[in-house]
């Protein structure tokens, strides 16, 4: 194996592996599986829908990488963008996708918790 010159190699040990997420990204709530497939089904029939009711999540049943305040701003933003431009099918598209998100999301956590992992947090969500 080639290592280059100042490296060290470890094998097969990953030490920590951490996501950046942008604001959009981190913004995204956590929230129950059912309510999770509820908002994705809103934004892929009704772009922005599903991301408009996710914002008042934050508030009471979901959690984010981010304070709830900037997370509900961030949320209603998105959703008022989605809303303005499905009619060029990018809002569409992008409302589809934040749906999968909430339920990837959800999904992730629920597995998580079942395994008993004790203070689980979604990837990327600060220490």
């Amino acid at each position: 194996m080639y290592v280059a010159k100042g490296v060290q190699s470890t094998k097969g040990v990953i030490i920590s592996v951490r996501e950046k997420h942008g604001s959009f990204r981190s913004a995204v709530p956590c929230m129950p599986f059912p309510m999770a497939i509820i908002c994705c089904l809103l934004n892929i029939f009704t772009p922005g829908l599903g991301t408009f009711i996710s914002a008042f999540t934050v508030f009471c049943c979901g959690f984010t990488e981010t304070t709830p305040c900037k997370a509900f701003f961030w949320n209603l933003f998105a959703a008022i963008l989605q809303a303005i431009t499905f009619i060029f099918i990018v809002g569409w598209i992008w409302s589809i996708s934040w749906g999968m998100t909430f339920v990837t999301l959800s999904d992730e956590y629920r597995h998580e918790k079942l395994r008993g992992k004790k203070n689980y947090k979604p990837a990327g969500s600060p220490t």
